[in-house]
């Protein structure tokens, strides 16, 4: 594709690759994006090399051949895009990122794109994951620090705060550059914030057990009881709730089953 890039607007492709200008070729650059798994490269003016997952809307348009006739500083055989001109190449990959819906097992839900304003800020602390920022390592630096709101923002910050105030939530589709730690997911845009809540479910006592009706039909004879809770805590001679927490999950087909603790 022959694709004009204002500059002005924004890239088209926003990653620059940074090897040496003297020495780009569209072979070398579309090796380079390859190497560290971008979908995109492009190469623009003779000397510039871009990479990046998507094509960034700026209203670019479609350009004849000859407005990419620049030769390569690296290789003069081979065309290298021209002014504003970019010569973008794909590498056939119709995979996309991991859409935030199912993001990975945990209590943290995807809540929506959300406008972030710099001078005052939806999410009020910014915090450094040591792996850097995707939604994994922002929601367990957060949940670390003990708050119930995570966003991330601009492909590589992680915010942290237990209200988004009245900021605005807009489309999904603001907030889809990706994770410059991990392309498999969405990290916001420019201000725009990927948004997730922490939402663990509801403890359980064990005061709120039912008694159980066990139809006839079901055998149950090959089930063995490994543990008991012979005598429970009391107060005042009756029985005191005690919370349960699951601390194991085993997943069999389509059956889910939770472990269960009162420690």
């Amino acid at each position: 594709m022959l694709l004009s890039d204002n500059t002005s607007a924004g890239r088209l492709l926003t990653v620059n690759s940074g090897l040496p200008s003297g020495s780009i070729t569209a072979v070398g650059c579309i090796d380079y994006c390859s190497f560290n798994n971008w979908t995109y490269a492009g190469v623009e003016f003779g000397s510039e090399c871009y990479c990046d997952e998507v094509l960034h809307e700026i209203d670019s348009q479609e350009t004849a051949a000859s407005d990419c006739n620049m030769a390569c500083n690296g290789d003069s055989s081979e065309t290298c895009g021209g002014p504003n001109r970019i010569d973008v190449y794909w590498d056939g990959d119709l995979s996309i990122p991991s859409s935030p819906s199912n993001l990975y097992k945990s209590y943290w839900s995807y809540s929506g794109c959300f406008v972030d304003d710099t001078s005052q800020r939806t999410l009020n602390v910014q915090v450094e994951p040591p792996s850097g920022t995707s939604p994994p390592t922002c929601a367990d630096t957060c949940a670390f620090y003990g708050y119930t709101i995570m966003g991330t923002e601009f492909g590589g910050e992680c915010w942290c705060g237990n209200s988004t105030g009245s900021a605005s939530q807009v489309s999904d589709t603001e907030c889809a550059m990706t994770c410059s730690a991990d392309r498999d997911y969405f990290c916001g845009d420019a201000n725009r914030l990927s948004v997730y809540r922490n939402s663990p479910p509801q403890e359980m006592y064990s005061s709120d057990c039912l008694d159980l009706n066990i139809p006839s039909w079901l055998n149950i004879s090959s089930f063995s009881i490994l543990a008991t809770r012979k005598e429970p805590p009391t107060s005042s001679g009756g029985w005191e709730g005690s919370s349960l927490h699951i601390i194991d999950i085993l997943i069999d087909g389509d059956t889910t089953y939770s472990l269960l603790s009162v420690r």
